[in-house]
Formats: C-alpha cells, structure tokens, sequence
C-alpha cells in the first residue's frame, strides 16, 4: 500500500515506467532528504526511520521512532511538493497555463523595457497618453486600461498561434494612439 502511494507520488515529478520498487523508494528519500524531512522510508519493514538511522534492523520496527506516518503528514509531504508549482517538475513547460503565464510575463517584461529604454516611440506615446506608468498585461488583479488590455488580447492570439486582428503591432499601437481619451 505504502509503495503504491509512494509510486503515485514520485510519479507526479519523474518518469518512474520500468522502475522497480527499490529504485522507486531510493528516488522518495532522496526527495524527502531534500525537502529536509527528518525521516525516511523503509522497504523492508514498510515505516519511516529517523534521518539519523543510517540502516533498518527489523526488530528496531518496535522501537518507539520508528512509525507509520499519518494521512495527516501525508498531506504535509504533497503540500510542500506543490503540484501547483509546476517549476519542481523537470517536464513544466509541458502545461499550457504555465507555458502561457511565462508568455504573458516575457512579453510584459519586453513591454515594459521597450518604454523604459525608448526603443518604441508608438508604445511611448501609447502609454503617455493612456496615463500608463508601468505595462501591466498580466496581473489580472490590478485595474487595465484599454491599452493594456488591447496588448494583453493581442498576446493571448500570439500565444495561441492565431492571427490577431490587427496586422501588428505597430497597427495595434496606432488604433490607441488615435483613440486615446482626451486629456
């Protein structure tokens, strides 16, 4: 049972097809030492041993340190192997909402850089006239102006590999110039 939900887990981050149990339960203390627990899994007695038990003899299974850990720690170790952070896993970029945040954050930050260095004149004057101290494009939680969200729309089409419905960007950028509140 142990070794399944071990399987299961070790599974979430690495590829463990044609991996034996051993190889299994070594991958899970190496992840568990880095993670700082101060246990690790025995497969011989099936309990978690103290970090500082070097090797398991089977009647130390009486021992008062040695146990069968709670659903309660089991929670704890999927907690701090967030499956949220995508970023723990070697193969993240595989998911589209990640790949699509790193998007929208790259092409924040060549906005923003293209404003601050003067690279762009269209998207200076776009951003002075919008009243657009710092391009946010993906911060949902903080108010857009209708620039913003323009290039935030413009992006999700790039992302997805449609074409927008303007031409370019420079297109996009003179629609706001030209219909920019009055000041």
């Amino acid at each position: 049972m142990e070794v399944e939900k071990i399987r299961e887990f070790v599974g979430r981050f690495r590829d463990v097809d044609g991996a034996d149990d051993d190889e299994i339960i070594a991958e899970f203390n190496d992840m568990l030492a880095e993670a700082g627990k101060p246990y690790w899994y025995c497969a011989d007695c099936g309990r978690f041993h103290p970090r500082e038990w070097v090797h398991c003899d089977l009647p130390c299974v009486q021992y008062e340190k040695s146990r069968v850990i709670t659903e309660q720690e089991w929670e704890q170790i999927y907690d701090f192997f967030d499956p949220a952070d995508y970023k723990q896993d070697d193969a993240h970029l595989q998911f589209p909402h990640t790949r699509f945040s790193s998007w929208m954050n790259t092409a924040q930050k060549l906005y923003n850089l293209k404003k601050e260095n003067l690279l762009d004149s269209k998207l200076c004057r776009a951003c002075e006239l919008w009243g657009v101290k710092e391009i946010n494009i993906n911060d949902l939680s903080r108010p857009m102006t209708k620039l913003e969200q323009g290039l935030r729309r413009f992006e999700i089409q790039r992302f997805r590999g449609k074409q927008t419905f303007w031409k370019d960007l420079d297109a996009l950028l003179d629609f706001y110039i030209e219909n920019a509140p009055s000041q």
